[in-house]
């Protein structure tokens, strides 16, 4: 059995990564500096940016997809394969929690699962 590896680093790169660890984890670090104990505070920038716009256009295609399949081809299970891969693409800001979300997107969203549903459960069992 072979032993793990050893990490070596010297004194500069462990500083370092004690920095970016405290930073990573959000908390306060005391960092010795030449005797002296210097408190050094992280604080994380929290933002929240749109949905790119790679997200609303594969979105939409998708949706534009599922619809070909469904007027054009009449092929109700690639409709629900596209419809239902529309879903990954968010078109909102997947950054905000559902409870967060405007009440408009939380419909929008519901809305798409329930057709996707309806759709499903007419194609297995009505049709």
């Amino acid at each position: 059995m072979d032993a793990l590896p050893v990490l070596e680093m010297n004194l500069a790169e462990f500083q370092l990564f004690r920095i970016y660890l405290a930073w990573s984890c959000n908390i306060s670090l005391s960092i010795p500096t030449n005797g002296k104990t210097t408190k050094m505070e992280t604080q994380k920038e929290v933002t929240t940016q749109s949905p790119s716009i790679f997200n609303k256009m594969a979105y939409g295609a998708f949706i534009v997809l599922a619809l070909y399949y469904l007027i054009f081809n009449k092929s109700y299970t690639d409709f629900m394969t596209q419809f239902g891969i529309a879903l990954v693409f968010d078109p909102f800001d997947q950054a905000i929690k559902w409870g967060d979300r405007p009440l408009y997107q939380r419909i929008w969203l519901l809305l798409h699962v329930a057709i996707l549903f309806g759709v499903a459960i007419w194609f297995f069992f009505v049709k």
